[in-house]
């Protein structure tokens, strides 16, 4: 996605500044103002989604090795879990 997304940037720069070079009305020129706030926010939403399947994917990692831990009486199956829960708290 943030190929997509830097692609969009790039392509949008260079509409907005043809579309300045062509006097547009007062009411586009505000709307077009809003997109570079709107690309950011893509981005920024792009990257929280990242981060938050990574840490579901950890997570399920965790959790299939507590329960093979426990499958294989390990005497603290639950430690998987409470290490990755730790390490998501703490940010990495």
């Amino acid at each position: 996605m943030a190929a997509d997304l830097n692609t969009t940037t790039e392509d949008v720069s260079i509409r907005l500044r043809a579309a300045l070079a062509s006097s547009p009305p007062p009411a586009a020129l505000a709307a077009l103002a809003d997109i570079p706030l709107l690309l950011a926010e893509a981005h920024r939403l792009s990257a929280t989604a990242r981060l938050a399947r990574m840490e579901l994917a950890n997570l399920r990692a965790a959790a299939r090795a507590t329960l093979a831990a426990h499958h294989d009486g390990e005497a603290d199956p639950l430690a998987y879990l409470r290490d990755e829960l730790d390490a998501t708290e703490a940010g990495r």
